[in-house]
């Protein structure tokens, strides 16, 4: 998890999936993992995909403030940019706020505030990363 949070921090959206996805293979009911691979999905334009995950980690984490935020935010940004496939339109007085990847994937935490409108999702590193 840490090394895909670090290549998140620097911008390596790719480098992220792929550690977050290899992560998936062994884990694949980590709601917080699935989250920060919507989060570098929706970073790499992967709207699908990033939809997708989103709706994984919501299902398996139904009660998670944070993701629930970054897949509201999600919606959000689709219906702003109209480039998201199934999303109406928003109205321009919607401002989307960018996604905060889940730090940590191996134990459940308080959710950190989603970062603001213009910043870069960047996730904390953890213990024992992939």
């Amino acid at each position: 998890m840490r090394f895909g949070a670090e290549a998140a921090q620097r911008g390596l959206w790719r480098e992220a999936a792929f550690r977050w996805q290899k992560i998936l293979t062994s884990d694949p009911d980590n709601a917080r993992v699935h989250n920060n691979l919507a989060v570098a999905s929706e970073s790499l334009g992967q709207f699908d995909k990033a939809r997708e995950e989103y709706e994984t980690a919501r299902r398996l984490a139904p009660e998670s403030k944070e993701i629930r935020s970054n897949y509201e935010s999600f919606q959000q940004l689709c219906r702003t940019i109209k480039g998201c496939s199934g999303e109406p339109p928003a109205s321009p007085a919607m401002v989307p706020a960018a996604p905060a990847a889940t730090p940590g994937a191996e134990a459940p935490g308080p959710a950190p505030e989603p970062a603001a409108a213009s910043a870069t999702p960047s996730p904390s590193p953890s213990p024992g990363g992939v």
